[in-house]
């Protein structure tokens, strides 16, 4: 660094940079050239004026070079402060962005379609051990087979998006402005209008899905694309399933059958009242009772008319809350009847009540 006296002037002046303070500090020290830069007056008035101790003069070039420094060291804060905070703002705004990304990534399995609770969800569960039927809002039929649920926003614009769990048959109204679409674990079938039954119950090993009528697509998320399992279409007859363990999937035929149709609630002729979950006694004969009970649960029940025959009963029989043995004991406990176990069914008799004979009196004449 090239030294004169524009930045000698620059040093006593408490200007300089650091690299600069420090060149012309190590400079001075010589004396040598102390003298050349000082001119006759000021070599004069250095002359008469009083002498300064060393360690003084020390501790004054040391202030110059502190005050120098001190200017150069807040510089240097403010900047390595507007670094730190850039640095904060990029990871802060990284972090946002990381989470905006996964949440949209989340929100996007299906295409931007998931069960959003803006709404309280419409859930039917079917906690019976029959089957159950329910009339969708589009005019779309569901059967909800035991133990399963499905739940569902209101169809509002154009779609019809429907949430499984277990096993339910979807008989779908047509609309092709309007897709119906079943979520089920990792897979997404949609149909315009067909008839499809979807089994996903959580414990199961498999998905699958059997198109009875009409044409469905089987769509699956990003778990499954990443497994590289692809969009499938079915044909009637044709049941697609999805191992869970490994991704392996299948297409296969199978024998259709019609579908099970389940029975709105009706009165049979001997005045029972029969439902999806249960059988309704109303006064009642006896023998109404056990011929119901015989044909509804498909069991024998043997009994003799002339001994039940004024007797009537009221109650109902559940569906996968009551048994046959114990809903007859009931029923024979109430009207004095027994009740036995056999191999081909149940047998029912009239229970004897021993009295003692009639003491007769004589009278005397």
């Amino acid at each position: 660094m090239q030294i004169d006296q524009n930045l000698i002037d620059k040093f006593f002046a408490g200007k300089c940079s650091k690299e600069e303070a420090i060149a012309v500090s190590r400079f001075l020290k010589a004396p040598v050239n102390f003298n050349t830069y000082m001119d006759e007056v000021e070599k004069e008035e250095m002359e008469s004026a009083p002498q300064i101790d060393n360690r003084i003069s020390e501790q004054m070039m040391e202030r110059i070079l502190d005050r120098i420094f001190d200017r150069q060291n807040r510089r240097d804060t403010r900047i390595r402060v507007f670094s730190y905070a850039a640095a904060v703002l990029l990871i802060v705004s990284t972090v946002i962005l990381y989470q905006y990304t996964s949440q949209q990534t989340r929100n996007q399995s299906f295409g931007n379609i998931s069960l959003k609770m803006q709404k309280t969800p419409i859930v039917l569960k079917n906690k019976s051990s029959r089957t159950e039927k329910y009339d969708l809002p589009d005019g779309s039929i569901v059967e909800i087979e035991p133990y399963s649920e499905i739940s569902y926003l209101p169809f509002i614009g154009n779609k019809r998006d429907i949430f499984l769990k277990g096993a339910a048959l979807f008989r779908v109204h047509k609309d092709k402005k309007r897709p119906f679409t079943v979520y089920a674990s990792n897979l997404a079938t949609t149909a315009l209008g067909t008839i499809f039954r979807i089994s996903a119950h959580h414990r199961s090993r498999f998905i699958k899905v059997k198109l009875i009528e009409g044409k469905v697509v089987i769509k699956p998320d990003n778990k499954l694309l990443a497994a590289r399992v692809t969009t499938v279409y079915l044909t009637p007859g044709q049941c697609f399933s999805l191992n869970k363990k490994n991704y392996a999937t299948k297409v296969s035929e199978f024998v259709q059958k019609d579908p099970i149709k389940i029975a709105d609630p009706v009165v049979s002729g001997d005045g029972a009242t029969i439902t999806s979950d249960a059988i309704v006694f109303n006064n009642q004969s006896l023998v109404t009772v056990f011929n119901v009970l015989s044909k509804e649960l498909n069991i024998k029940i043997d009994y003799q008319k002339n001994s039940i025959r004024k007797k009537v009963f009221s109650g109902k029989y559940e569906f996968g809350r009551d048994d046959p043995a114990g809903f007859l004991n009931m029923i024979c406990a109430l009207n004095n009847l027994t009740v036995s176990k056999t191999t081909m069914g149940y047998t029912i008799k009239y229970e004897l009540i021993n009295r003692k004979p009639a003491i007769k009196l004589k009278l005397n004449d």
